[in-house]
């Protein structure tokens, strides 16, 4: 397939459930806080082009930390 078939914009179906999306990839988790911030949180880089590179601390409630697939459609006779 062509990745416009499999891919959609996710933002969407986050604001419909008013879940904040970020479009970046996370460098380091902390669950229990650190010295500083007693607080889960997570430091991000974003990765959409308007705000590549800008690095946030994001505290949170929920994590959802999506790694994505690593397809290998070489695996599979017919799909390479």
């Amino acid at each position: 397939m062509r990745p416009e078939k499999v891919f959609f914009p996710l933002k969407k179906v986050y604001d419909r459930w008013k879940i904040e999306f970020k479009q970046a990839f996370a460098t380091e988790i902390y669950p229990e806080g650190d010295s500083k911030n007693p607080n889960s949180f997570v430091n991000i880089n974003y990765t959409e082009e308007a705000q590549k590179g800008r690095v946030e601390e994001v505290e949170y409630d929920f994590l959802v930390n999506a790694t994505g697939p690593k397809l290998k459609f070489e695996a599979t006779e017919g799909l390479g």
